[in-house]
């Protein structure tokens, strides 16, 4: 190998600009030996080294891999496989810090050499451990806080079923199947959203079409009753999802309660698009149609009163149509 001052010339103006004076920690490596032939002023100032003490030792002195790692690494980097490494670098003092290391291959007076940029990335990683651990945290309580609503819903529901053993009214007993259906509909609409949050992407068409389904497997006709899907995918918020999720239920549940009497067969058309930042759902049953002069806003019935109320904090509009059947149209902003 040629001498070192053959290969470095400090008087070359180039090199002392671009690697002696550069602020950025830099090291030329000799790859089959692991030696560091040139270190600069700011690789003395960050390994607590002079550079004549760096220029005596080799690469596994400061990086705490096994050697035989250290070489696999080097090997890559000087067939240009990879440029970009983490590593753990030890000081002068002991300390070990995390490093990020770009090398590339260079060639000095026929002399094949390794290149490398290196940065301290220790307080990064730190960091990134305490979000990460805030992260885990913030997920075990919501998993916690998901988990006590489920067993509150649970509970009401459970309460609801002994008071209707205690009351003889067939209205109050219609009253309060009415509501244990509700809330049992809210759990299924409130577990869907809550999976939401664990996924990176939330799949509008899936979420959409699994809902419906587990809605109407919650009416003791479900079987006899035919569901068409035509969803579009597209973005909402989960604000926004949850509301409309809720305004959907109620929709299914009175097409489900009241549209085919007598375990009549059926069918549900369910359909979701969008156009210029407008989402419309649509929903149509065969079934036996609306009362005439039927509206939504002066129906006396609570749940399509929440679907009234809803709309309007949505900003949409809905619209109620009778004929063969019903159809539900609500168009709401996607933003």
């Amino acid at each position: 190998m040629a001498e070192k001052k053959d290969i470095f010339s400090e008087n070359n103006e180039i090199f002392q600009q671009m690697f002696i004076q550069h602020k950025a920690i830099m090291l030329l490596i000799e790859p089959d030996s692991m030696k560091i032939l040139y270190a600069n002023k700011a690789a003395a100032d960050f390994y607590g080294y002079t550079i004549e003490q760096l220029r005596s030792m080799h690469i596994t002195d400061i990086n705490m891999l096994p050697p035989d790692e250290i070489q696999a690494e080097m090997e890559r980097a000087v067939s240009e496989e990879r440029r970009y490494f983490e590593f753990p670098h030890k000081l002068s003092d002991g300390e070990i810090h995390t490093v990020e290391v770009y090398a590339s291959p260079v060639v000095i007076k026929g002399v094949p050499l390794l290149f490398s940029i290196i940065h301290d990335i220790s307080e990064r990683k730190k960091i990134e451990k305490k979000v990460k651990s805030l992260l885990e945290e913030k997920e075990l309580i919501l998993r916690e806080v998901h988990h006590r609503i489920k067993n509150n819903m649970s509970a009401i529901k459970g309460m609801i079923e002994l008071q209707m053993d205690t009351v003889e009214d067939p209205k109050a007993i219609s009253a309060l199947q009415a509501a244990e259906s509700r809330i049992q509909s809210m759990v299924v609409l409130y577990d869907k959203l809550h999976m939401t949050y664990y996924t990176s992407e939330l799949n509008i068409k899936s979420y959409f079409s699994e809902l419906v389904d587990e809605i109407v497997k919650l009416f003791p006709n479900s079987a006899s009753v035919t569901i068409i899907k035509d969803i579009e995918d597209f973005c909402i918020t989960q604000d926004n999802l949850f509301i409309t999720g809720i305004i959907i239920n109620e929709l299914l549940t009175n097409i489900m309660k009241y549209a085919f009497p007598d375990n009549r067969r059926g069918i549900i058309e369910f359909r979701a698009s969008v156009k210029n930042g407008c989402i419309t759902i649509e929903i149509k049953d065969n079934g036996c149609g609306l009362p005439e002069f039927f509206s939504i806003k002066e129906s006396a019935g609570f749940g399509l009163q929440v679907v009234s109320m809803l709309t309007e904090q949505l900003g949409g509009i809905i619209k109620a149509e009778s004929g063969k059947g019903s159809r539900f149209t609500l168009k709401i902003p996607q933003a």
